[in-house]
């Protein structure tokens, strides 16, 4: 993966619950940590724009997205998590390794919510 392809930034997100002063628990986002690591915010990235469905019978996995999100490989990412992208959200769909750790395919659909 070349390092000039990364020339985009984006905010990885956790979902974070969060108990307010009456006691209720509120889902909030922070930035995702990975084990050992740093905050994963303005982490380069190749955007490459979408539309319509994916499927890959293989796996049987069918999956809706509008991005899909290049970046270097880094543990512990989920379909849970959300990317922040140039002022808009982006709900993670499925990940996809690239090589042998080399990166990772975000697929992502624009947050309906």
């Amino acid at each position: 993966m070349r390092a000039g392809e990364l020339d985009r930034r984006i905010t990885i997100e956790t979902p974070t619950d969060v108990r307010d002063s009456e006691g209720v628990i509120l889902q909030t986002w922070a930035a995702f940590v990975p084990v050992g690591g740093t905050a994963l915010v303005d982490i380069p990235a190749k955007v490459i724009p979408r539309r319509g469905t994916e499927r890959f019978a293989a796996a049987q996995i069918n999956v809706e997205f509008d991005t899909t999100f290049r970046i270097r490989y880094v543990a512990g990412i989920t379909a849970k998590m959300r990317i922040q992208y140039d002022g808009v959200t982006y709900d993670i769909q499925y990940h996809a390794e690239l090589g042998r750790r080399e990166g990772l395919d975000l697929l992502a659909k624009v947050f309906q919510g």
